[in-house]
């Protein structure tokens, strides 16, 4: 599993199909309000400029949520540069906007001004790129971005399971790790990060459910199944244990505003497992311990078919 996780990224052309996968880079290596150097995740690119984007977004190029731009160290209006995963040597180096109440983590808006794009082509499944070097990326549309492309969409039933981790608990580096799945087991979304130093197992659990709850409102569920082997998240969130320490009351709260706005449109549960069921978010975890870097990532061909509906 581990060998599996670490080399996703340098293949993530093929394991993604339709996803514009970038590495975000925090602006200084020696910048103290960093968590970590580098974000590599899913974002929303546009190739031309959208006037329905554009009444919401303004004029600006690049967006991004507060989120990422806390967790590397970027401040409003700095620039910050862009590894695009899959085309060697290509970049973006531009400054960023940083908004919240937006469907993705990171919004390119056009590809064209960015300078990374020369050609594009279009038709009802994506799009087709050409850099000015020659360098072509297929990008399929990606129905989990629907705030912001109308597709088709149908909901379905999704399985969420989370872990943290601590070093020498609770002074060493942490990590978080997250994946959903279908019930079928194929892979919609996972993740990895690492939480910096000095924060407990619990902390890192919160931190995992966070994250995989951001990404599982943006699935359009009927239904989520929550796994934790941790019996005191899960009796945390679902009322039975009080919490007294503040750091986890905070984040008990961002948990449960998302477990609210998923339980408007679906049914949500949780429940504990042993860890032997857990390996591979156990395994997602201890990686953003020793990385030191995030890592989220989408199989685009999953989600679009989960939330289409299309085979």
């Amino acid at each position: 599993l581990v060998q599996y996780y670490v080399q996703v990224n340098e293949r993530d052309a093929r394991l993604l199909p339709g996803g514009l996968q970038v590495r975000v880079k925090s602006p200084s290596e020696d910048n103290d309000s960093a968590v970590v150097s580098s974000w590599t995740l899913p974002v929303y690119g546009i190739s031309m400029r959208s006037p329905s984007v554009m009444m919401s977004f303004g004029d600006d190029l690049v967006v991004m949520l507060p989120r990422i731009a806390q967790a590397l160290g970027i401040c409003n209006g700095q620039s910050v540069e862009f590894e695009i995963v899959g085309l060697p040597g290509e970049r973006i180096v531009a400054p960023v906007t940083i908004k919240d109440n937006m469907q993705c983590d990171v919004l390119l808006h056009d590809l064209i001004s960015l300078g990374l794009v020369a050609k594009m082509e279009a038709d009802a499944t994506g799009e087709r790129i050409t850099t000015h070097s020659g360098k072509v990326l297929n990008l399929e549309m990606q129905a989990m971005w629907a705030g912001l492309k109308v597709v088709p969409k149908c909901r379905g039933k999704a399985l969420l399971h989370v872990d943290g981790a601590s070093r020498n608990n609770p002074q060493g580096p942490t990590g978080y790790g997250f994946c959903i799945t279908t019930c079928d087991g194929d892979e919609l979304v996972r993740g990895y990060g690492h939480g910096g130093m000095n924060r407990s197992n619990n902390e890192m659990e919160y931190i995992a459910l966070l994250e995989g709850l951001i990404w599982a409102n943006r699935l359009n569920l009927k239904e989520l199944v929550i796994s934790s082997d941790s019996q005191l998240i899960v009796r945390q969130v679902t009322g039975e244990y009080e919490i007294r320490n503040h750091r986890l009351q905070e984040l008990h709260t961002k948990v449960m505003s998302l477990v609210n706005k998923l339980k408007m449109n679906a049914q949500v549960r949780i429940v504990h497992i042993p860890r032997e069921e857990n390996t591979i978010a156990d395994c997602l975890a201890n990686l953003g311990v020793d990385t030191r870097e995030n890592v989220t990532a989408c199989n685009w061909r999953n989600v679009n078919r989960f939330m289409t509906g299309r085979a």
